[in-house]
């Protein structure tokens, strides 16, 4: 059920807009990245590349 339009291409064409693991690597994010924040914002497009190159939220001991 969509709620309310937010103006965002539909997932499927916004996916081809971004190559997050470049975007992240050129902000300089990488496995020795101790933490990163998603605000909520969009379809989450950074999240999961993100969770996956600094852990995925593991603790690390």
């Amino acid at each position: 059920m969509k709620v309310r339009d937010s103006g965002m291409p539909d997932e499927p064409m916004w996916d081809r807009f971004f190559d997050p693991s470049s975007i992240l690597a050129r902000l300089g994010m990488t496995p020795e990245t101790s933490s990163a924040v998603d605000l909520g914002c969009g379809y989450g497009t950074f999240t999961i590349p993100a969770a996956k190159l600094i852990g995925g939220g593991r603790p690390r001991l």
